[in-house]
């Protein structure tokens, strides 16, 4: 419960009376020197200086372009032109002024109808209200152990992704060569196609789902479904029929970041279709799992062997006829089984690890709303408590 002097302990101000925010300074290329100081533009560090504009610790945003994103620093650094930096805390702790601009959500202040861009006097004069500084570290001290769990998380799901990388890559090598069979990926399949171009008169904001590159990950083979696009056809759609994704489907980007590969493990995507940045290989023949394929090509040493197919010309891209030839080493069925086997299992513990830190970074953002906005106090709420929040 909160007590008359929990709520003393807030107060409301201008925003420019709690972090005073300063544009950055200009470092053209041909001015900046070799040094250890990092030069930070409006999302990342994007090079070293041998020359400091402002102390740690520090707290940056981006002023033009990448509007939102908030950067704390803990070493001297000189804040880039295309940044607002905090020059003054007031008295306030930095960490808490950081995470509480994230959250305060300053991209909504951005005008301007080419560029974004944030202008600090839209800013300052807007009421904010904040706790002392004592409380404040105490709702940073909550925040940190999610940031703990999301790091760990973060370890360990890469540590996973490591070993999924090097198993797919042993046993899917040619190292028993005498044992296996070389194929093309035409001889093993009933269909290779693309998707068709003009579909975007059948987009919808629901219906099937319509797979593009983005849906391929860039490691391992399983589909993204976090960016879906939908298209809604009509009865009549002959095109449907020859890009209708089916369950044991291989999807390959063909153009753009080649090479990516994508497998349609089940039903649960539902009625699908790939647009025309997709190869889709269906396999046909009894003596291949379509699974172990997939995983094969998704192998460091195929990937390689798949961006050296590229049709030169104006634009990246691999066509039909280089898929159809591409040649692949297939080892009897039963290990062909087995090796399906032990990756679809590393990869399902990648996906659990990754909602994992999914699901603490989404409870560090509620918790973070309902201490931010005073909802809840860390000084007068238990651990059950701050654990219920964070759901």
């Amino acid at each position: 419960m909160r007590t008359t002097k929990d709520l003393d302990s807030w107060r409301e101000i201008p925003f420019g009376e709690f972090a005073t925010l300063q544009r950055g300074f200009d470092l053209p290329l041909q001015s900046r020197k070799d040094g250890t100081v990092p030069i930070i533009a409006s999302t990342e560090i994007v090079g070293r200086h041998d020359e400091a504009r402002a102390k740690a610790p520090g707290v940056v945003t981006g002023r033009s372009g990448s509007i939102g994103d908030v950067r704390f620093v803990r070493e001297d650094y000189w804040p880039l032109n295309t940044t607002l930096y905090v020059s003054d805390f007031h008295g306030n702790d930095p960490e808490f002024v950081s995470v509480f601009m994230e959250w305060f959500d300053l991209a909504r202040f951005a005008s301007g109808t080419g560029v974004p861009t944030l202008n600090r006097n839209d800013v300052h004069p807007t009421l904010v209200r904040v706790p002392t500084p004592n409380l404040q570290r105490r709702i940073v001290s909550v925040l940190h152990t999610w940031d703990q769990a999301i790091e760990q998380a973060k370890r360990y799901t890469e540590t996973l992704d490591l070993r999924l990388k090097h198993l797919r890559e042993t046993l899917t090598s040619a190292s028993d060569d005498s044992k296996r069979i070389t194929v093309t990926l035409g001889q093993i399949s009933s269909l290779i196609t693309s998707g068709s171009r003009g579909w975007a008169k059948y987009n919808a904001p629901s219906g099937a789902a319509f797979l593009g590159v983005g849906n391929l990950p860039t490691s391992g083979i399983r589909l993204l479904r976090e960016q879906l696009r939908y298209v809604r056809l009509p009865d009549n759609a002959a095109e449907g029929l020859r890009t209708k994704i089916e369950t044991g489907d291989i999807l390959v980007s063909i153009t753009a970041d080649l090479g990516r590969i994508g497998y349609a493990a089940d039903e649960s995507l539902g009625e699908a279709y790939v647009n025309q940045h997709i190869a889709l290989v269906r396999t046909s023949d009894e003596a291949v799992v379509s699974e172990y394929v997939a995983y094969s090509l998704a192998s460091e040493v195929n990937r390689q062997r798949l961006l050296s197919r590229n049709d030169a010309g104006a634009k990246a891209g691999l066509n039909l006829r280089a898929i159809s030839e591409f040649p692949i080493k297939l080892p009897c069925l039963s290990r062909q089984r087995r090796v399906v086997d032990v990756l679809r299992a590393c990869d399902e513990a990648v996906s659990l690890a990754k909602r994992q830190r999914e699901l603490f970074t989404a409870q560090k953002a509620a918790l973070a709303n309902k201490l931010l906005s005073g909802a809840l106090l860390p000084g007068g709420a238990t651990t059950n408590e701050i654990q219920a929040a964070a759901q």
